[in-house]
C-alpha cells in the first residue's frame, strides 16, 4: 500500500507510521512519478489473514468486562500470526 498521509493532520501520519513500521506500507512525502514507479517495482508483499475480532469488539466496552485497553489491545494483537 502506498499512502501519502495530509500534512497538519496527526492521525494520517500516525496510521501511515503504523502501516510503515511492520512493511504493510510504503510512505510517500509527496506523490511524484519517481515514488509511484519505485513502489510499483516493489515485489507484491505475501497476503495475509486477520482473524475475525469483531465479537471481542462488541463485547469489551461491556460495562463489566473491567479489561483495560493495553490487555485487551494486546489479547487480540496476539492473534495475528507472525
Amino acid at each position: 500500500m502506498l499512502v501519502r498521509p495530509i500534512q497538519e493532520q496527526l492521525e494520517q501520519q500516525s496510521t501511515a507510521l503504523a502501516l510503515e513500521r511492520p512493511g504493510l506500507g510504503t510512505v510517500s512525502g509527496r506523490l511524484s512519478r519517481t515514488d509511484l514507479q519505485r513502489w510499483l517495482g516493489q515485489p507484491a508483499p505475501a497476503p495475509r489473514d486477520y482473524p475475525d475480532v469483531t465479537g471481542a469488539l462488541v463485547d469489551w466496552p461491556d460495562p463489566g468486562a473491567g479489561t483495560p485497553l493495553g490487555t485487551f489491545s494486546d489479547r487480540l494483537w496476539a492473534r495475528i500470526p507472525a
